[in-house]
């Protein structure tokens, strides 16, 4: 995975945050790069159903 912000390929196994309290049930993603946070857009189902949406 890419981080959006800085273009660093994030690893798999360094994808989710250790610290966080959700553990994995979270769908943020923290580059270990630069420590910027976003949604992963593979789990995410408002993105995915947007995708859905437009694709017709």
């Amino acid at each position: 995975m890419k981080c959006p912000l800085c273009g660093y390929n994030i690893p798999r196994e360094k994808i989710e945050c250790r610290n966080c309290p959700m553990g994995n049930n979270c769908q943020l993603v923290c580059c270990p790069h630069c420590h910027y946070q976003f949604i992963d857009p593979h789990s995410s189902r408002l993105l995915n159903l947007l995708k859905r949406l437009f694709k017709r």
